[in-house]
């Protein structure tokens, strides 16, 4: 389900709720790490960010995001349970 980015409605504003889901779609990585969907599509391209497709969708792993960004923190690994 996107969400509607339209300044009218305000549903832009609502947050989401990332804990539950396995997987997301590129531009959701996108969206969560603060850069941009090109950026992503680079990661996953140079095999630095794993992905696979789901019918038509281009998704990764909760657990692939989460060991992406604990591989490329400057300070360490981050812990997940908390």
């Amino acid at each position: 389900m996107k969400v509607c980015k339209c300044s009218l409605c305000g549903c832009h504003l609502k947050e989401k709720d990332w804990s539950n889901r396995l997987q997301y779609r590129v531009d959701e990585v996108a969206d969560v790490l603060g850069v941009s969907v090109s950026m992503v599509k680079t990661w996953i391209r140079s095999k630095a960010l794993v992905s696979y497709t789901m019918g038509k969708v281009r998704c990764i792993a909760k657990e692939d995001v989460e060991r992406f960004v604990n591989q490329h923190r400057a300070d360490g690994p981050f812990d997940t349970a908390a």
